[in-house]
């Protein structure tokens, strides 16, 4: 606690003043005593997600959506050929597309 009688929530660094005080917050947190946690996911500029960004205290985490992996910068999402594995369950033709794929007949066959 400093002499103002306040005192950073933890998520700062505190320098204290005569009869004053102020907090440098961390990354992720504002406010007087750094105890409001920045929903870095409401504003895109805040974040550098693809696809879908999770908010978390004093951080935030991104994923993808279904038919995309997470990328190696854990930022952005790859397409996943289903048809690499198994022929995507199909039987005879996979076909891949961003995000999804499907399945389809040879000639003479139907779905």
């Amino acid at each position: 606690m400093n002499r103002a009688g306040v005192e950073c929530s933890g998520n700062g660094d505190c320098t204290d003043g005569l009869d004053t005080f102020s907090c440098e917050c961390d990354d992720g947190f504002t406010g007087e005593t750094c105890a409001i946690d920045i929903d870095e996911c409401t504003n895109p500029s805040d974040n550098d997600c693809e696809q879908v960004c999770t908010n978390s205290i004093g951080a935030f985490d991104c994923s993808c959506n279904d038919g995309y992996s997470l990328n190696d910068d854990d930022l952005a999402c790859d397409d996943i050929n289903e048809c690499d594995s198994a022929n995507g369950g199909c039987q005879q033709v996979c076909t891949n597309s961003d995000g999804a794929f499907g399945c389809s007949c040879n000639d003479g066959y139907i779905l």
